[in-house]
């Protein structure tokens, strides 16, 4: 009798810490799942990281390019106001 509930209390923990057991294997299927879907947004965020410097970039040279057309369309006018002093002299 004694056997048996030496037994049956054997066999009891080894449920339990089958059980512990197959709950921890769930949890590091869960945990690498959620490591690779961390890593995806990391290279997400280096992405946009990327691609603010980008956008900074083409913004300074949009500002460079919009003061060359300034500068063009002054000189332009500048060259009319001559040719018309020119031809009327």
């Amino acid at each position: 009798m004694e056997m048996e509930l030496v037994q049956r209390q054997h066999d009891d923990k080894l449920e339990r810490l089958q059980g512990e057991l197959a709950d921890a294997k769930e949890q590091v299927v869960a945990l690498r799942r959620n490591e690779a879907v961390i890593e995806v947004y990391k290279k997400k965020v280096d992405q946009m990281g990327d691609l603010k410097a980008e956008l900074n970039d083409a913004q300074e040279l949009n500002q460079k390019l919009i003061a060359d057309i300034e500068m063009l369309q002054k000189d332009v006018e500048r060259d009319q106001e001559l040719a018309d002093v020119v031809s009327r002299v």
